[in-house]
């Protein structure tokens, strides 16, 4: 499995809607155990040695899936 979880992915900050839901959260998990889960299906795809991902929204930072605007709040120290 290489190391990855995808029930490590959960996002920082929790929103809470009006209606007392967090569905913010809820689709930005759904996002990175989805983007997990095509990429373990791609690595075991037969004679595939690497797999490459450029998305413009999304990025893999140490064996994890975040959004790119979830990594620009970080480093701007939010």
């Amino acid at each position: 499995m290489n190391g990855l979880n995808p029930d490590r992915y959960e996002a920082k900050d929790e929103v809470t809607m009006k209606d007392g839901s967090t569905s913010v959260k809820r689709q930005y998990e759904m996002m990175a155990r989805t983007l997990y889960t095509l990429e373990r299906r791609v690595r075991g795809v037969a004679g595939v040695q690497d797999v490459i991902f450029q998305f413009s929204n999304w990025k893999k930072e140490k064996g994890q899936w975040v959004s790119v605007k979830e990594t620009e709040r970080t480093e701007r120290g939010r």
